[in-house]
Parts: structure tokens; sequence; C-alpha cells
């Protein structure tokens, strides 16, 4: 990679890991609460950036209001991000996400499939990066409910 690549690599990995926080966790009014395992995988300008994974419990409360869950986890993680669009048709979710870092801001929306165990978010985000010019990020956010926490 050109040393161009590094300063929105850089805001690329914390806009990845804050959203990945605030999104693997859950993304349906119908979701169990419990233990979550998540992956997320990304490109950045069509090169592949390794893929991301955990695990987390989701309580009873946090599963009442998961865009609030999500928009506070969205803020937790010191990226100033913030959900621009919710809506949910049936079992499909479609979240639109803003984040400005102040060295690079990108936008864009993820959308899937969501059940009570199950979820697979894809979508794309576009930016700009002050020194490096313009960005797309590929998201592909998965996981699946193992048990009870």
């Amino acid at each position: 990679m050109k040393p161009s690549f590094a300063a929105p690599l850089a805001l690329t990995a914390v806009l990845i890991a804050a959203l990945a926080a605030g999104c693997a966790v859950a993304q349906s009014s119908s979701i169990a609460p419990g233990r979550w395992t998540h992956r997320s995988d990304y490109t950045l300008n069509n090169q592949t950036v390794p893929p991301a994974g955990g695990g987390e419990c989701l309580s009873a409360a946090a599963a009442k209001d998961l865009r609030a869950t999500i928009a506070a986890r969205l803020q937790r993680d010191v990226v100033a991000c913030k959900i621009t669009q919710w809506s949910q048709t049936g079992g499909t979710l479609n979240v639109g996400v803003a984040c400005d870092n102040g060295q690079g801001a990108a936008t864009g929306l993820v959308s899937g499939p969501v059940s009570a165990d199950s979820y697979e978010l894809k979508g794309v985000l576009k930016g700009r990066n002050e020194v490096a010019g313009p960005f797309t990020i590929g998201v592909r956010w998965s996981g699946k409910r193992v048990g009870a926490c």
C-alpha cells in the first residue's frame, strides 16, 4: 500500500471497530437476549481487511431498545458516529450510519435479514479522508445467538 493509504486505513479501522461493536450485538425488535458471537468482514477500496469477531452478552434491558443500545455503543467507542436511518420491514433491517472523526467522514447503509437468533447485514460506506482522499468500505456483519449469558 502507498503511504497515503495510512490515514484512511487508520480512520477506517476506528470506524469499523465502533460500527462492529454497535451492530454486531443485535438488530431486531424481536432479538433474543443472551450470548452472541459475531464476525465482521470488510474491504477498503476493494482490498480485504482482516476480519474481526468476538462475543458479547446482551441483557434483556438492552434487547428492549436496540437502537438506543447501538447508538450508545457507537459513541462509547470514541468515534463520532450516529444512526441516520433505522427501518425494519419484515425480517429485513436497514441502518444508515454517518461518522466523522475530524480527519475524515463516511456515510453508508447496511441492511439484511435479522431474526431472534441471527443476523447478516451487508452494505457500503463511502467517505473522504483529508489527506488521502475518497475511500469505500465494504461491510458484512454476521452473528448468531449461542445461548444464555
